[in-house]
């Protein structure tokens, strides 16, 4: 029995800004000592609970219900504006530290391989702003939109009078621009282990190989992607921040030969 393994590991930490900035900037604003990729929104306070709660708290935009998000006022205005409410609030998309693990063994006629890779101390936004454009309705926030359909999970946990503790927003057909902002609503960890290749072979005997004229004939079953571990199952921690149109890396299997004559 022989068998290898090797850790690879690159720890990268992004660097910090050094900018010329107004002394006049809060300095929950302010870019000086953030890290590149740094991301910035609203801080969410969870979901109004009733139309009253929200007829009456500051939103940043109008007709918010029950079931929509509640949002800080960081500079107490008395109002919600994204420029002047929104700080830092999670780590780039891009992860600092990389890692991965390759395993290979073999006994008798049989050989393994095995590749497990993974990323920590990133953040990832299921919804948020693109800078230029303007805030972005995603599946999150336009359940069936157009007469599409609509991720299960987003539809078992939103918000309804019988589930106050909902993890998504209240259900609708119609744009809702209050939760369509960049906010910690929307942030989850992108730290992620996946077991990307795995493969198992089996190498005939040379003997029986003699008699059909064949020098070397191996037998090879793997996969690609087949196990993935994150804290946010319904989404590829690998995709880009408020992605639209993303398509995931798909779970595959191989089977196959190596023939040598």
């Amino acid at each position: 029995f022989k068998y290898d393994a090797k850790l690879n590991v690159n720890w990268s930490r992004n660097r910090i800004l050094k900018i010329d900035e107004s002394p006049n900037i809060p300095d929950y604003l302010k870019q000086t000592g953030r890290r590149i990729g740094e991301k910035h929104g609203l801080v969410a306070l969870g979901l109004f609970q009733t139309d009253e709660d929200a007829r009456f708290y500051p939103t940043v935009a109008a007709n918010a219900k029950a079931g929509d998000i509640r949002y800080q006022d960081l500079n107490g205005d008395g109002k919600i504006n994204y420029d002047q409410d929104r700080t830092w609030i999670g780590k780039s998309n891009i992860p600092e530290l990389m890692f991965g693990l390759n395993l290979n063994a073999s006994w008798k006629n049989f050989d393994f391989s095995a590749l497990v890779q993974g990323a920590a101390i990133a953040d990832l936004a299921l919804m948020g702003w693109y800078d230029g454009v303007g805030y972005d309705n995603t599946e999150f926030t336009r359940s069936f939109y157009s007469g599409g359909n609509s991720p299960v999970y987003l539809i078992d946990g939103s918000w309804t009078p019988d589930n106050l503790d909902a993890r998504y927003p209240r259900l609708s057909t119609v744009s809702r621009p209050n939760n369509n902002w960049s906010s910690t609503f929307w942030i989850v960890d992108a730290s992620y282990v996946r077991l990307k290749n795995i493969q198992l072979g089996y190498t005939l005997p040379q003997s029986l190989l003699q008699r059909v004229g064949v020098d070397a004939l191996r037998l090879y079953v793997g996969g690609t992607n087949l196990f993935t571990m994150s804290q946010f199952k319904y989404l590829d921690p690998e995709a880009p921040d408020v992605n639209n149109g993303y398509y995931p890396q798909q779970k595959t299997f191989t089977f196959g030969l190596n023939l040598t004559l």
